[in-house]
């Protein structure tokens, strides 16, 4: 339905619990298995394998809740697969020869990869299609990053200049700058750093993105919060605004 609406690469996503017809628990009903799984289709022939496109998205979900976890891979056909059949189940409709067994940290967590021909013939998928599936087992315990809507009420940007000493990096400013309300969300980029040669100071303009979550912010408002960050900056610092 994608495909036929006009969008040639996307991708789905879905947390949930799975089911197999020869698991249950304790008071006979289907056993719950946590799952995450997404699959990315895109509508013409890419320059790259389908695996290695699902394969990055692993590596960035892995990376961003568990920073420091080793994941490792392993071709379907190359992997003694054990005996559970809610798994085997779900690696039923992968291409061995495309699609790896997923470990992280020494663990299995799953499998990501390329359908088999049939698989995409009979739901009428593009060729470049490929899918994961990862038991949540191996990230419980872990701080999963939180969803934030998107606010109804309009941001306010405003720019500063810093001038500061050559020994002030980039990173220091940003950290000082730090601000948290209750209400509010602030972003912060760098839209410029200058020095002259053989200059002792240097010029660091950010950009500071300002969104309410609970009202309308003012002229007033927004100036208030940009002037507490930049006190905070001069304090840190020892930082000039130009």
């Amino acid at each position: 339905m994608n495909i036929k609406a006009g969008h040639a690469a996307f991708m789905l996503y879905e947390i949930g619990k799975a089911h197999h017809n020869e698991l249950f628990d304790e008071q006979g009903l289907p056993k719950e298995l946590d799952r995450v799984a997404g699959v990315y289709a895109q509508k013409a022939s890419g320059d790259g394998s389908a695996y290695y496109a699902i394969r990055r998205v692993v590596d960035f979900l892995t990376s961003a809740v568990v920073p420091n976890a080793r994941v490792t891979y392993t071709r379907l056909d190359r992997f003694e697969v054990p005996h559970f059949a809610p798994f085997e189940q779900a690696l039923a409709p992968f291409d061995p020869l495309r699609s790896a067994i997923v470990e992280i940290d020494g663990k299995l967590a799953g499998v990501a990869g390329e359908l088999r021909a049939a698989v995409r013939k009979a739901h009428k998928l593009p060729d470049t299609t490929s899918t994961f599936e990862l038991f949540l087992s191996p990230f419980v315990g872990e701080q999963i990053p939180r969803y934030t809507p998107l606010s109804r009420y309009q941001s306010v940007e405003r720019d500063v200049t810093f001038r500061v000493d050559e020994s002030i990096t980039y990173g220091q400013v940003v950290e000082a700058s730090a601000y948290e309300e209750d209400g509010l969300a602030l972003e912060c980029r760098a839209l410029d750093i200058y020095q002259a040669e053989g200059g002792s100071h240097k010029n660091i303009t950010l950009r500071f993105l300002i969104t309410p979550y609970n009202k309308t912010l003012t002229a007033e408002d927004a100036t208030q919060v940009t002037d507490e960050i930049v006190k905070r900056v001069v304090a840190a610092t020892g930082a000039q605004v130009l």
